[in-house]
């Protein structure tokens, strides 16, 4: 049983040494390769705030741009509305000379038929 023991001994021994060699081969290595995942974590962080910086500024233009359309767009609109508005007082002045004309004319006519009717009276008589 001694004997059992003893060899459970030297082998738990043993493994452990396996297992700190193990671990003093690849230690290095590792903690190497742990500095080098966290020098490209942090630079990554880094570009993804840049690029969300970047992402920002291009919407902010993309924004300017279609307020730039917009502010396009009310001058085309206050253009064409000044043209309409130019054109219904041009046709309101147009109108107006045309029923003076057609009252002018009326009253012209009228005089031309109390005319007619005095000449015919004065005929008749």
């Amino acid at each position: 049983m001694d004997d059992v023991k003893k060899e459970l001994d030297d082998l738990s021994e043993v493994s452990q040494k396996l297992a700190k060699g193990i671990v003093d081969v690849y230690e290095g290595p590792l903690s190497q390769v742990q500095q080098e995942l966290n020098a490209l974590t942090s630079k990554q962080e880094t570009c993804i705030t840049q690029m969300q910086a970047e992402n920002k500024k291009m919407c902010d233009v993309q924004d300017d741009i279609e307020l730039n359309h917009l502010f396009t767009t009310v001058a085309n609109s206050q253009r064409k509305l000044l043209d309409i508005k130019t054109e219904i007082m041009s046709i309101c002045d147009r109108t107006a000379r045309l029923k003076k004309r057609a009252l002018h004319l009326q009253k012209l006519k009228q005089k031309e038929i109390q005319a007619k009717a005095a000449a015919s009276v004065n005929r008749d008589d």
